[in-house]
């Protein structure tokens, strides 16, 4: 018979008990593959372009249209056979007028009975205005705009000349004068010869500035250093331009000399 305590577990050692040395061999045992890696690949092909579009959308939107048109009269001219005369006069516009300028309107404000829009054109006469002409008074001729330029114009002209006449002709006036009287100052003392009333007049003005210097000058006396007065002025120019370059000094003392006598 049953040994031991009911409902109590036999005091007997559990059975041996196989464990596999990895997870998935009781299921290779049983035949069922598995991998620990997975790698999947899919070609994708466009055969079709692709095109993106952008739409912007207007800011606003018109819900209403209301427009109404007032037209003058119409002119017209009226011939009168027996004095050939034109008149002009001013009638009403004919209800075909005002209906083709209304499909005018319509056409150009893009009118819609769906959306409401409203169209009032009728026929109104103006009232004439009559031009008023007014005189207006002269402006004075000083306060023209021409005369502004002229005034400018002849100012500018008139420091030109002062410069040219009130200044500068002065000095070179001055400065030709000045030539012209040392140049005459140098041969005046001389005579027909050349020589001695040079010699006459240096020797004259040293003397009497009582200074006491000799003048001596060399040259054959068939050719003069220094032309007699008889000659023209280029010649004497010359020769006294050569004088002067050869003793510049003492062509000074007689020209001082002879300012001191004036």
């Amino acid at each position: 018979g049953p040994n031991g305590i009911p409902g109590a577990l036999s005091n007997h050692p559990p059975g041996a008990v196989s464990v596999p040395e990895q997870a998935g061999q009781a299921d290779v045992a049983s035949g069922v593959e598995q991998s620990g890696n997975v790698r999947r690949q899919a070609t994708r092909n466009f055969e079709l372009d692709r095109t993106i579009s952008h739409t912007r959308h207007q800011v606003g939107t018109i819900n209403r249209l209301t427009v109404a048109v007032v037209l003058d009269d119409k002119w017209t001219s009226v011939k009168n056979p027996e004095t050939g005369e034109t008149t002009r006069s001013k009638r009403s516009l004919t209800d075909a007028e005002l209906e083709r300028i209304n499909m005018l309107v319509r056409d150009a404000i893009g009118y819609s009975a769906a959306r409401g829009d409203s169209l009032s054109v009728i026929n109104q006469p103006f009232n004439d205005m009559q031009e008023e002409i007014i005189d207006l008074p002269p402006t004075e001729w000083w306060k023209e705009d021409w005369l502004k330029d002229y005034v400018r114009i002849g100012a500018g002209v008139f420091l030109v000349l002062l410069l040219l006449f009130g200044v500068l002709r002065p000095i070179f006036k001055r400065l030709v004068d000045t030539g012209k009287d040392d140049i005459t100052a140098l041969t005046a003392g001389m005579d027909a010869d050349g020589l001695g009333g040079l010699g006459a007049g240096l020797g004259g003005g040293l003397g009497e500035s009582g200074e006491g210097v000799d003048v001596t000058l060399t040259g054959d006396s068939s050719n003069p250093l220094l032309p007699g007065p008889d000659d023209s002025y280029e010649t004497q120019l010359d020769s006294v331009k050569g004088l002067v370059a050869e003793d510049p000094k003492r062509v000074a003392q007689v020209i001082k000399t002879w300012l001191k006598d004036e």
